[in-house]
This record gives C-alpha cells, sequence and structure tokens, in this order.
C-alpha cells in the first residue's frame, strides 16, 4: 500500500482580468466523508466571460464533493465519478440555455480518482487540461487534449449530449509524482521544465510552487495545477 500527499495552486496569471480556473483535493482529512472511497483530485479550466467560465469551473470541481457524501445506497464505487460529471455538465448546459450572461458557459475537467491502497487509479478527460506523470525520469500523459485540427476544444462539460468522458486506469508506484494542470502550465512549460518542477522535491507543495513560478514568467493564461507524490 503506498502513500500520497498532494498539493494544489491556482493563479490569475499576469494577463487575464479573472481566474476561470479552479481546483479541488479531496484527500486525507479534507475528504468530507469515508476514507475507503479513496481520493480525488480536480482541475477545471472554465470558458465563457462575465463570470460564466469561473462559474461553471466552480460546478465542475464541487459535484465532486458529492462522491464522499452520497450514503451507501446510492453509492457505486467509481463509476460514481463519471455520474457526477454527467451531472455537473447538465448543470452548466442547463445555465448555458437559460441565461444570456452564460452564452458560451462551459469547462475542462480532469479527474484523478486514487483508491484507498493508493495505487490503482482512474483518470477521467473533457477537455485540453491535463495529468501528466513523471517515472523514473520520464513524463508521460495519462490524458490527451481534446482538442479539433483547428485547436479549439472539442469536448468540454456544457455541451450536453454531447459530452464524451474518456477514462484511463493506471497503477501508481513509489517515486511517481503526478501533475494535473490547466493548460495555462502545459501550454506553456516543455516538459523538461516540467520534469524539473517535479524532481524538485518530495514536497509537493515545493513541486507546485516552483511550477507555478516558471509558468508565470510565460504563460498568458490563468495557471491551476495539483501535483500528488506516492511514496511505498
Amino acid at each position: 500500500m503506498n502513500r500520497i500527499a498532494a498539493a494544489g495552486r491556482t493563479h490569475q496569471g499576469t494577463v487575464r482580468k479573472s481566474n476561470d480556473d479552479a481546483f479541488r483535493i479531496f484527500h486525507g482529512d479534507s475528504a468530507p466523508g469515508p476514507a475507503s472511497r479513496g481520493s480525488v483530485f480536480a482541475v477545471a479550466d472554465g470558458i465563457g466571460s462575465y463570470r460564466a467560465g469561473g462559474q461553471a469551473a466552480a460546478i465542475a470541481v464541487d459535484q465532486l464533493a458529492l462522491f464522499f457524501q452520497l450514503p451507501d445506497a446510492m453509492f457505486n464505487g467509481p463509476a460514481t465519478i463519471e455520474d457526477l460529471i454527467y451531472k455537473a455538465n447538465d448543470a452548466i448546459t442547463r445555465l448555458r440555455t437559460a441565461q444570456k450572461e452564460y452564452y458560451g458557459m462551459g469547462s475542462t475537467l480532469t479527474v484523478l480518482h486514487v483508491a484507498e491502497d493508493n495505487v490503482h487509479a482512474i483518470a477521467y478527460q473533457a477537455g485540453d487540461s491535463m495529468a501528466l506523470i513523471a517515472r523514473q525520469g520520464r513524463l508521460l500523459g495519462i490524458t490527451k487534449p481534446q482538442k479539433a485540427e483547428d485547436e479549439k476544444l472539442s469536448n468540454h462539460l456544457g455541451i450536453g449530449g454531447r459530452l464524451i468522458i474518456e477514462k484511463t486506469k493506471l497503477d501508481l508506484e513509489p517515486g511517481d509524482s503526478v501533475l494535473i494542470c490547466s493548460d495555462g502550465l502545459h501550454g506553456y512549460l516543455p516538459p523538461a521544465a516540467i520534469l524539473e518542477g517535479l524532481a524538485v522535491s518530495d514536497n509537493p507543495n515545493h513541486c507546485m510552487d516552483m511550477l507555478l513560478g516558471k509558468a508565470l514568467e510565460t504563460s498568458k493564461d490563468n495557471i491551476t495545477g495539483i501535483v500528488i507524490k506516492v511514496e511505498g
């Protein structure tokens, strides 16, 4: 059985007037429910003007708290996360279509659920935020950005019945470092810089601070990330 530690940061950046990203860490004391349900880590990048993007991102990540709060009779294991993502998609879609000020509202969402053993994990992907893993000196993508040929998002929460949730199963190993982040981080830092940031310390807070600092040097977007460190 592994042990994990995690830290997250979000920053408006040096160009944007608001921060439409959001993240949540439901792990250990911050998980609002049974430890037997494991841990959940989520990063969302909102889409839309006038608070719409920020509200969509908040809806996306806050919905996941129900994974720990649902009674056992309504709990369906990891499949519950997929159900909650669809419910968040429905809520964002309703707002998007019902109110003019929420026109264009949406959010990316990347979620990692880690089982109680801190080994078995499932990543859930919608949009161009990403989950990456540093293992034995190599940086590998757990998820892939979902973009069309013109580089516009091809998938995200808020598009109603067209939403597609891609799932990836993986086993975490001692020494792994996982990064979940918005494109304001992975879109501006090359793999070598991300690897350097993840390797700077065994403390995820120190790693996240270094990655945020590096991203602020070049990024023109909101910047959000979660670093998860795995120990044997």
